[in-house]
């Protein structure tokens, strides 16, 4: 099951994720997806390009060693620029 939130549904919707070297991307698209458990992925587009890309954002209840991983590391290499929760 997809669970797809517009921007007024999910507060990440539209914000800016900067990477370890400085490139800025933006947020296009917020996903609850479901894999031995839920967690949130994001489609982000590297700003003033047409490159775009998918990662694994959050766990909520994923168990697979795999995703819990890549969200580690995507957590790791990127921050979120000027957001609160």
């Amino acid at each position: 099951m997809l669970e797809i939130y517009s921007h007024t549904h999910h507060p990440l919707h539209d914000k800016i994720l900067v990477d370890k070297k400085g490139n800025e991307y933006q947020i296009d698209v917020v996903t609850e997806d479901f894999y031995y458990g839920k967690f949130i992925s994001i489609m982000y587009r590297k700003i003033g390009t047409k490159s775009h890309g998918c990662l694994y954002w959050e766990n909520i209840s994923c168990q697979d060693e795999t995703i819990l991983k890549s969200i580690e590391e995507n957590q790791n290499e990127y921050f979120l620029k000027d957001f609160d929760l």
